[in-house]
């Protein structure tokens, strides 16, 4: 082992412990969005982010959905999902924000509900 080999250390990102977790902003495409649903959107439409439960086998599996005028329009499958997920767990609310449809793909923007 040399010098480098103990200087050597991984990218450890900066936590701020001011920086509320739960302060999520991001934008990110909606997996499986529904046909139907897409056709009633624009730009700019605003979407309930909601927590879904749903049982597939012998467990059960919570999901976040984004919702149009109380139809899904599709699951936020993104990797900050599991964050947004906890932290819907905890009484934070959000919503998303239509920024583009291009054919069957919807991008959001999600944020925070004051």
């Amino acid at each position: 082992m040399t010098k480098e080999d103990d200087d050597y250390r991984p990218y450890q990102p900066i936590k701020d412990p001011e920086k509320d977790p739960c302060d999520l902003s991001f934008t990110t495409a909606l997996a499986g969005p529904d046909p139907d649903v897409i056709r009633k959107l624009s730009p700019y439409s605003v979407l309930k982010v909601e927590l879904s439960t749903q049982k597939l086998r012998e467990r059960t599996v919570e999901t976040v959905v984004a919702l149009y005028q109380d139809s899904i329009v599709g699951t936020i499958d993104d990797v900050r999902a599991d964050n947004l997920l906890q932290c819907m767990n905890v009484g934070r609310k959000y919503r998303g924000v239509v920024q583009r449809i291009d054919g069957g793909q919807v991008l959001i923007r999600i944020e925070p509900i004051p």
